[in-house]
Parts: C-alpha cells; structure tokens; sequence
C-alpha cells in the first residue's frame, strides 16, 4: 500500500463524517432558517480542512498530474466551496476507490447514497433560493424536498417549481444527477446478471446457445415457407 492509499484509508471515514456534518447544517439552516454565521463557520472550517486533505494528498501522488485529473470531483469541491452537496460525494467516491468496491451492490447503494445527498442539498439551496422570491412555490423546506424529489425522479409534477435563476440551475442539476443514477443502477444490474451467467456450468451455456439457435433458425424456415405462399 502506498503513502497515498494509507492517507486516504485513514482519513475517509474523518472527512466523511466532517462532510455529512456540513451538509446537516446546510440542511437545519434552510430547514429552521437558522442564522448564517454560525452555520458558514461550520461550512467554512469543513472546506478548509478539505482543501488542507486534497493538498496533502496531491504532494503524496507519484504523478501529481494524473492525480489531479483524475479526481475531478475533489477538485471541484475545494475550489467551489459553495457547493457543498459536491464534498460529501467526493469523499464517498474516493473512500469506494480506496476500498476497491466494485461488486454491482455497491455500485448501486454508492448511487442510492449520492443522489439523496444531491436531493437533500439541492432541497436546501432551493429553499434558500426561492424563499424570498415574489411569486415563489418553494418557501419551505419540505416544499424544497418534494420539488427535489419529484424532479431528480423526473415526474415533475409541477407544483413547486423555481422562479429563480440559482434555483433553475440547481433544478437542472436534481434532473440530470436523476438520469445519471437511473442509467448507472440499470449498468449495475445488467453487469450483475452477465457475472452470475458467466460462472454457471459452461455446458448449461452451450446448451442454452443451441436451444436459442434451433429457435431461430426454425423462425426463419417459418417465415420463409410464409413468404413462398404468398407467392
């Protein structure tokens, strides 16, 4: 194990509870709308010891380059502290590389863990959004949650819908992280399946292969004796 994966074994589950803490507190603000200060202290010192991980671990890569290009989302979450939803999904993306999780169960609760940490964030900044908006259908955070629900599902009822710039924004975002996360769980089933086929008996294979080709093949004769009576 290398430096690098011995810093992140030691410090995923740290960072990940320092994340779920933040985003709690993003969530209780818009909730009970809750004072800013005491709430950006916390976000703050969260990004801030984010920043100092994410640099240490770039120092430990032998190739620094190919570390930062290939840990996107870890850039992003410590140069865009606003979005906070962004640093929870990070870390569980990074502790599941560590990990080595590659089973198509993980795969799916890895999905299932994202998108509700997308709806709960993007439930809060809609409400802090729209709160204030003339006109506004969002004002309460269980209006938010209904409105990220119905749209990361895409039903889209409707109902609750932005008026606001930041608001769309974060509404295109609930729609695309809900299309992203229906077509990774259907990869994930789908790779499922091909596994458990590939380590049942290869003779029960062979035998199924035969029985879909003598299937075919009389399908074609049927169509084929069809075709000269209709001459």
């Amino acid at each position: 194990m290398s430096r690098l994966q011995e810093w992140e074994r030691r410090t995923g589950p740290t960072l990940t509870a320092l994340a779920v803490t933040a985003l709690l507190a993003l969530v209780l603000e818009a909730a009970w709308n809750l004072a800013a200060g005491p709430i950006a202290v916390i976000d703050y010192t969260v990004w801030v010891l984010f920043v100092a991980d994410y640099a240490v671990r770039v120092r430990l890569a032998t190739r620094r380059w190919e570390f930062v290009r290939g840990h996107p989302l870890d850039l992003l979450a410590v140069i865009v502290p606003a979005f906070r939803s962004l640093r929870l999904i990070a870390t569980v993306a990074r502790v599941s590389a560590v990990s080595r999780r590659g089973s198509a169960e993980q795969v799916i609760a890895r999905t299932v863990l994202i998108a509700l940490t997308v709806v709960l964030a993007g439930a809060a900044i809609g409400v802090e959004a729209e709160r204030a908006a003339p006109g506004a259908t969002i004002t309460t955070f269980g209006d938010g949650l209904w409105w990220a629900l119905t749209t990361v599902t895409t039903v889209g009822y409707g109902d609750r819908i932005p008026i606001t710039p930041e608001g769309r924004v974060v509404g295109g975002i609930l729609m695309i992280v809900g299309i992203a996360s229906m077509g990774a769980v259907s990869a994930a089933i789908t790779a499922r399946l091909i596994r458990d086929s590939e380590i049942e008996d290869p003779d029960e294979n062979t035998l199924r292969l035969q029985r879909v080709e003598r299937e075919l093949a009389r399908l074609v004769s049927l169509l084929e004796s069809k075709r000269h009576e209709g001459r």
